[in-house]
């Protein structure tokens, strides 16, 4: 008696499965996502490869750059840019209470989750530092010449 139980459980329990897989039409977005634009992919590509540097001061105060700053981007594409149809990005952090404007030429790869620099300003140079991955450190380990010591 037991058995054809068991068998109707299963049969439901596959049957809710399955129903789970497909969406139903009510939980579907009425419009489609909206394209991240390519100043905010180029910003995000700024931010994962820069951070600001704690021991950089300012010479007016002495403190490091305040972290209240705002991003902006170029309307002109820039100079430093191929001339390809590849996205290519001014991007500003300026930070006006301390009369800082850091910029970056960013050139970002096919699918906007990364880029290359093609340029950066003293500025940014000066208060921010590059974060450098595990892969990149080691590229750049193996290839740097070894020092000449005296005998």
């Amino acid at each position: 008696m037991k058995r054809p139980l068991i068998r109707d459980t299963c049969f439901l329990c596959a049957v809710a499965i399955l129903s789970l897989g497909s969406t139903p039409a009510w939980a579907q977005p009425d419009s489609p996502p909206k394209p991240v634009s390519p100043g905010a992919q180029a910003v995000a590509v700024v931010l994962k490869h820069y951070a600001l540097n704690p021991s950089a001061h300012l010479s007016t105060t002495g403190l490091p750059l305040p972290t209240d700053g705002s991003w902006s981007l170029s309307k002109a594409r820039p100079a430093a840019c191929p001339a390809t149809e590849e996205k290519c990005v001014e991007v500003f952090y300026d930070v006006p209470a301390a009369s800082v404007r850091c910029s970056w030429v960013v050139l970002l790869n096919a699918d906007g989750a990364d880029g290359q620099f093609l340029d950066e300003n003293d500025s940014a140079a000066t208060y921010l530092k590059r974060i450098v991955s595990r892969s990149e450190a080691i590229a750049t380990r193996k290839h740097a010449q070894k020092p000449v010591y005296p005998r």
